[in-house]
C-alpha cells in the first residue's frame, strides 16, 4: 500500500502542475485586451503625417537655408553701407567747402568753376560711381531677405498650424493608439511606423522653432541694413543736389563740367526710383499671383487657406530661383534621409525582433533544462525512494524472521520445559529411584570416609 500511495504521488504532482500551467495560459489570454477599432485610422494618420512632415521639413529647411545666406549678406553689407554713408557726408561737405570758395570768384566773362571744384567734382563722380554698388547691392539684400520673409512665412504659418492646430488633439491620440498596439502585438511595421512618426515629430517641433528664430532675425537685420542704406542714399542726393547747385557757377560754355554733373544725377536717379519701390516692397507683403496653388501645399490656418506665394522674379533678383532650386535640392536631400532613416529603424526592429526570439528560446531551453532537471531529480528521488522502500522491506522480513525464530525457540523452550514437568511427575507418582540417587548416597560415603582419614 505504501508502495503504490509513493508512486502515484509522482505521478499525481506533474498532472497538478499542467492543469495550474493551463489555467495561467488561459487567464492571459484572456486578459490581453482585443486591437482597438481605431487602429488602422491612425495607421493611415500616422503615414499621412509622415509624408506630410516630410514636406515641411523639405520646405522649412529650403527656407531657412536660403534665409541664412541671405542675412549673412545683410550683416555683411550694412556695414559696407555704413560706411559709404559716412563716406557720402565727407564728400558733402568738400562740395560744400568747394562751392563757399567758388561762390566769391567771379571773372569778367561770366561764372567759372575753379580748378579745385573741378577736381572735387571729379573726385565725388568717381567716389559716388564706386559706392552706387555698394548701397544698390545693400538694398537688393533688404529686399531680398524681405522677399524671402514674406515667401516663408507661408511655410512658417502652416508649419504653425499642422503642428498645433487642428493635428494637436489628435496627434497625441493616434501616437498613443500606435504604442499600445505594438505593444499588445509587436510587429516590425507597426515599430518603424511609430518610430517614423516620433523622429519627424521632433524634426518639425526643432525646424519649427530654427524658423521663428530666423523670423526674428530677419526683422531685425534688414531693419538695420535697412537704415544704414537709407543713410547711405540721403547721403548721395544731398552730394547730387550740392553739385548741382555748384553747376550754377559754371558758365554756360562749360559743356564737360554740365555733363559731369548730369552723370552724377543719372546715378543718383536710379537709387531713387529702387528706394521708392523697395519701401513699396518692404512695406507691403507680396501678393499671390495668377499662377494655381497645387491644393497639396495649401493648408487651412483656421481662418481661411494660405498658398505658397507666387513673385515676380524680375522683382526679386533671383531669390526665388534661388529658393525654388533649395527647396528640390532639400526636398531629395529629406526623401534620401526618410528612406534611410526608415532603412535603418527596420534594421534595427528587425534586431531586436531577433534579440526577443533568442531570448525567448533562451528562456524556453532554460524552462526545458529545468524541468529535465526537476525530472531527473525526480528519478533520482523515486530510484531512492524504491531502494529505502526494499531495504525497509528486506529489514521488516528480517525482523519478522527473527521474531518468528524467537518465537519458535520460545516454544522449543517451553515444550521441552513441559516434557521435562511431566517426565519428573510421572517419576514421583512411579516411587523409584533413579541411577542418580544411587551415585549420590555413595558418593556422600565416600566423603566422609576421605574426611575421616584426613582428621586421622
Amino acid at each position: 500500500m505504501t508502495t503504490m500511495f509513493i508512486q502515484l504521488r509522482y505521478v499525481v504532482y506533474p498532472l497538478v502542475l499542467l492543469q495550474c500551467c493551463v489555467f495561467v495560459v488561459h487567464a492571459v489570454e484572456n486578459n490581453i485586451p482585443p486591437p482597438d477599432p481605431d487602429v488602422p485610422k491612425a495607421v493611415e494618420y500616422m503615414k499621412d503625417f509622415v509624408n506630410q512632415t516630410t514636406y515641411f521639413l523639405a520646405q522649412g529647411s529650403a527656407c531657412t537655408n536660403t534665409w541664412d545666406r541671405h542675412l549673412k549678406y545683410c550683416v555683411s553689407n550694412s556695414t559696407a553701407a555704413e560706411e559709404a554713408a559716412k563716406e557720402m557726408k565727407t564728400l558733402l561737405e568738400a562740395v560744400r567747402e568747394a562751392k563757399k570758395k567758388d561762390g566769391g570768384v567771379v571773372s569778367e566773362g561770366g561764372k567759372k568753376a575753379s580748378a579745385e571744384v573741378r577736381k572735387v567734382l571729379g573726385d565725388v563722380l568717381e567716389k559716388m560711381k564706386a559706392k552706387k554698388g555698394v548701397v544698390a547691392k545693400a538694398r537688393a539684400e533688404v529686399e531680398n531677405t524681405r522677399r524671402l520673409f514674406e515667401i516663408c512665412r507661408i511655410t512658417y504659418v502652416n508649419m504653425g498650424d499642422w503642428i498645433g492646430g487642428r493635428h494637436d488633439s489628435a496627434r497625441p491620440y493616434y501616437f498613443g493608439l500606435i504604442e499600445e498596439e505594438n505593444r499588445r502585438k509587436p510587429t516590425n511595421d507597426l515599430e518603424v511606423l511609430y518610430r517614423r512618426g516620433k523622429s519627424s515629430e521632433e524634426s518639425l517641433l526643432q525646424l519649427y522653432a530654427t524658423l521663428d528664430r530666423f523670423t526674428l532675425k530677419s526683422r531685425a537685420h534688414t531693419g538695420e541694413v535697412n537704415g544704414h542704406v537709407v543713410k547711405a542714399q540721403a547721403a548721395m542726393e544731398e552730394a547730387y543736389r550740392g553739385l548741382a547747385a555748384v553747376k550754377e557757377l559754371v558758365d554756360e560754355g562749360e559743356v564737360q563740367f554740365k555733363n559731369d554733373v548730369e552723370k552724377l544725377r543719372d546715378i543718383v536717379k536710379p537709387l531713387e526710383q529702387a528706394g521708392e519701390s523697395g519701401g513699396a516692397a518692404g512695406t507691403g507683403g507680396p501678393s499671390v499671383g495668377d499662377t494655381e496653388v497645387p491644393k497639396s501645399s495649401m493648408v487651412s490656418t483656421g481662418g481661411g487657406m494660405i498658398a505658397p506665394v507666387r513673385l515676380d522674379p524680375s522683382n526679386t533678383s533671383g531669390v526665388v530661383e534661388e529658393l525654388e532650386e533649395e527647396k528640390k535640392k532639400e526636398t531629395k536631400r529629406v526623401v534620401q534621409e526618410k528612406k534611410e532613416e526608415e532603412r535603418r529603424l527596420l534594421s534595427e526592429a528587425e534586431e531586436r525582433e531577433r534579440q526577443r526570439k533568442a531570448e525567448a528560446d533562451k528562456r524556453i531551453a532554460e524552462e526545458r533544462s529545468r524541468e529535465e532537471e526537476k525530472k531527473r531529480l525526480a528519478e533520482k528521488e523515486e530510484l531512492a525512494a524504491k531502494e529505502r522502500e526494499r531495504v525497509a522491506e528486506a529489514q521488516q522480513r528480517a525482523e519478522e524472521e527473527r521474531k518468528k525464530l524467537e518465537k519458535l525457540a520460545e516454544e522449543e523452550k517451553a515444550r521441552k520445559a513441559k516434557e521435562e514437568l511431566a517426565k519428573n511427575t510421572k517419576r514421583r507418582k512411579d516411587g523409584t529411584s533413579s541411577p542418580a540417587l544411587m551415585h549420590r548416597s555413595l558418593l556422600l560415603l565416600l566423603l566422609c570416609v576421605l574426611g575421616y582419614t584426613l582428621v586421622c
